[in-house]
């Protein structure tokens, strides 16, 4: 596979991706946006479960000691779009959205027998809604209020993985992945006097405004043992921890009152524009994984070499530390901690891309799963839940000899709190990735000192 390829498909879904709103989501309107939804086609089949995936043909940024359990002379490259179509309903209001955007680029290049290094770029947060409110003032007029958030924040990082022990089939490994987060958030608020306007009618209000600029370095850790049982089976316990980081970051904020709300060179401005430099406080992320990987007793005698994975795993966020902190002043946001399992299984009818004697079908990739767990927003004084069922398949490359793979993941889930006064969202997610690894013919990273 040639680095041409690479390039076309970078360019090509940045152009996909350049004209499209990453989220179109009222629960992105908290903080400095909506975590997650951009799913990883693979993990995202298999309940989103990640932490203790070490599959040498999967590239796992979720947790960075995975980079050095990659096959010698194999590295990776991944790339992929994650869509998803909600549905919101609030009492008797509904409404759809969607949103795509791009998953994630990165590559993962191992070095020897022990060593990983991984490098790539990815969302980190996302703003993006657009709802609004009617309230009846005592003078019987009714008030409107418009609320618009766009924007969003990135996460580009290098990581590195090493194996710091392996004896007699246990293993012990390491890593970091260390980055830089950057992007720009705003959120508006626009209120005034509802009435029958014409698209060409001047709309007298109100404009409140606040954007959200972070410039920030941040770090986060991950760690896997492996446990080679015998030639046919593998437990495997790894964990990945996010420190409480606190993001450097500006904070503009203005109000403004307009003889036309849609016209900026028409406000007049109730004071003057604030922008201050201070930080946005981020919960601490815990998380812990266990898998358990079956393949047939007898391998020698097997034609078909199948490979049945189970994954388990359960994270922990500290979100009531969450804090945007501006000219000394805290922001009144308020959010809870959070817990969420999952579970998730895959199963290969033969696992041996390089063997052709069998079919097709028999070395695709079948998944499936389900995840639960709690959301820090909190709406008349509950908790907001998330839950969801996955499927999803891995389809290798028919035309050469190596790892590479298209995937597809579909999530079926709804979050919210179920209360019929509160946002409650019913979704549907489609993921999908590509990952590409050199062929047995190919010269990735290698130098050949005859040609």
């Amino acid at each position: 596979m040639h680095i041409k390829l690479l390039t076309f498909i970078f360019i090509g879904f940045s152009l996909l991706t350049s004209a499209q709103k990453f989220s179109n989501s009222p629960f992105s309107s908290y903080g400095i946006g909506e975590f997650g939804g951009l799913d990883n086609a693979i993990f995202s089949g298999m309940g989103n479960t990640s932490i203790s995936n070490l599959d040498s043909t999967i590239l796992n940024i979720t947790n960075p000691s995975s980079y050095a359990s990659l096959a010698h002379g194999q590295p990776l490259f991944s790339t992929g779009i994650s869509s998803r179509f909600s549905e919101f309903k609030s009492g008797n209001a509904i409404a759809n959205a969607k949103y795509i955007g791009v998953e994630q680029f990165a590559i993962a290049i191992p070095f020897g027998k022990k060593l990983g290094l991984a490098f790539g770029l990815k969302p980190y947060s996302r703003t993006g809604y657009d709802f609004y409110d009617l309230q009846t003032l005592p003078t019987q007029e009714e008030m409107k209020y418009i609320y618009r958030g766009s924007g969003g924040t990135n996460h580009v990082f290098v990581g590195f993985a090493a194996n710091l022990f392996e004896y007699k089939g246990h293993k012990l490994g390491v890593g970091g992945n260390f980055g830089y987060i950057f992007g720009t958030t705003l959120n508006e608020k626009i209120s005034y006097i509802n009435a029958n306007y014409t698209s060409t009618d001047l709309i007298a209000g109100g404009v409140e405004n606040r954007t959200y600029k972070v410039k920030s370095f941040n770090v986060d850790f991950g760690l896997n043992y492996s446990w080679k049982m015998n030639k046919n089976r593998t437990l495997i316990v790894a964990a990945v921890l996010t420190p409480a980081q606190k993001l450097s970051a500006y904070s503009s904020q203005f109000l403004a009152y307009s003889a036309d709300v849609n016209n900026s060179n028409k406000f007049v401005y109730q004071a003057p524009a604030t922008n201050y430099k201070g930080y946005i406080g981020m919960p601490s992320i815990f998380g812990l994984g266990a898998t358990y990987v079956m393949r047939p007793k007898n391998i020698q005698k097997s034609k078909k070499i199948y490979q049945l994975t189970l994954n388990a795993e359960f994270k922990m966020a500290n979100w009531s530390n969450y804090e945007a902190r501006f000219n000394g002043v805290s922001s009144t946001e308020k959010f809870a901690n959070t817990t969420s399992y999952a579970v998730g299984a895959q199963f290969t009818p033969h696992n041996d891309y390089k063997d052709k004697t069998v079919g097709f079908i028999n070395r695709v990739r079948y998944r499936a799963g389900v995840q639960y767990g709690t959301l820090p927003i909190v709406s008349l004084n509950k908790q907001q839940t998330n839950m969801a069922f996955t499927a999803g398949i891995g389809l290798p490359f028919a035309t050469q000899r190596s790892s590479s793979s298209l995937n597809f993941g579909f999530v079926f889930g709804k979050q919210g709190t179920g209360d019929a006064q509160s946002i409650n969202e019913r979704y549907m997610g489609i993921n999908f990735g590509v990952t590409i690894s050199p062929g047995i013919n190919d010269r990735w990273f290698r130098k050949f000192k005859i040609d």
